[in-house]
């Protein structure tokens, strides 16, 4: 008998492939001749690893100094609801935070200013100055979807679910006061997904379940109270 199971959509993610693309199709360059296109290379670079690797709203991006960020972790002061949070941000960020923060001090950034702004001014940049980076290197990457940067956070959430990671780990990540708000992103898992999870699971009580067999036969009868027998057998 074979049981029919609906294919639900899967929510919209940027995969790791496309994000990569959008990364090689920033203007510009490290040894651009000209200071304002590394200058700004540089900045929308780690504009879009911060919002990929991170899940910060874009809004707390651009409120960032430079002293809110260090080893590995990003302060946000102002979240939604005007609630501060910790997060962190994949290592494979360094690198590029050290060359902006370098940078930075060449151009006489101080730790309270801002950390993403334009070549000349320092004044705080703008969510929609940030949204148009997103967006024009969605575009020159050849995604036909448009790409912003709440995809980008919903694409880093949805990775952490298939990774392993616990909705309560990702929901102080990404600032939600409610875990059903973060449940949500749990309807991004398709159904082979969350059937797998399952079939592991029978897998590991199996294992279980022999394992105490085996201790059963090594030992000699042993009477086992039902609410074990209902835990490593599954009734």
């Amino acid at each position: 008998m074979s049981i029919y199971c609906p294919r639900q959509k899967a929510l919209q993610m940027v995969s790791v492939e496309e994000f990569s693309l959008m990364l090689e199709c920033l203007m510009g360059g490290p040894d651009h001749r000209l200071p304002e296109k590394r200058w700004t290379w540089q900045r929308n670079r780690l504009v879009l690893l911060f919002l990929w690797g991170s899940g910060i709203r874009v809004s707390e991006l651009v409120d960032l100094r430079y002293e809110d960020v260090e080893a590995g972790e990003i302060r946000v002061h102002h979240g939604k609801g005007n609630v501060g949070r910790t997060i962190g941000y994949p290592t494979d960020c360094d690198d590029d935070h050290r060359a902006w923060v370098e940078l930075g001090l060449k151009a006489g950034r101080k730790p309270g200013d801002y950390m993403f702004t334009s070549y000349g001014p320092v004044g705080r940049w703008s969510r929609q100055q940030a949204y148009q980076v997103v967006r024009r290197a969605g575009r020159r990457a050849g995604i036909s979807r448009p790409v912003g940067p709440h995809l980008l956070r919903h694409s880093m959430a949805l990775s952490m679910l298939r990774e392993g990671s616990d909705v309560v780990t990702i929901q102080r990540q990404l600032g939600h006061s409610n875990p059903a708000m973060t449940g949500i992103y749990l309807s991004g898992l398709d159904n082979e997904s969350h059937v797998a999870a399952v079939r592991a699971r029978v897998r590991e009580r199996d294992h279980d379940a022999a394992l105490a067999a085996e201790r059963e036969r090594a030992s000699g009868p042993v009477v086992l109270n039902h609410l074990v027998q209902c835990e490593v057998f599954g009734y």
